[in-house]
């Protein structure tokens, strides 16, 4: 079965985002990683990150994305409201 042309837009418009899906480690080994990448000069707040879950691994990245993306910008905000009180 040929798969279907991908949406160049769409594809730009994801790639605004950073993401880093992990899958397979444990809590522990995850929360090592992210502080392993927090210490980095080069880490950003704007990466999302999530672990997969069995509700994620059956959906497609776009999904994903656009998802973490929501939820990325309504914790940044309500981060950024607390902080102003």
């Amino acid at each position: 079965m040929k798969q279907p042309e991908p949406d160049m837009r769409e594809f730009e418009r994801l790639s605004t985002h950073k993401a880093i899906l992990f899958h397979g480690f444990s809590r522990e080994e995850i929360n090592a990683l992210i502080d392993a990448l927090k210490q980095s000069p080069a880490f950003s707040a704007d990466v999302m990150m999530a672990a997969s879950t069995p509700n994620s691994i059956s959906r497609t990245l776009k999904d994903l994305i656009q998802d973490w993306a929501e939820d990325h910008a309504y914790f940044r905000k309500k981060r950024t409201e607390q902080q102003e009180t």
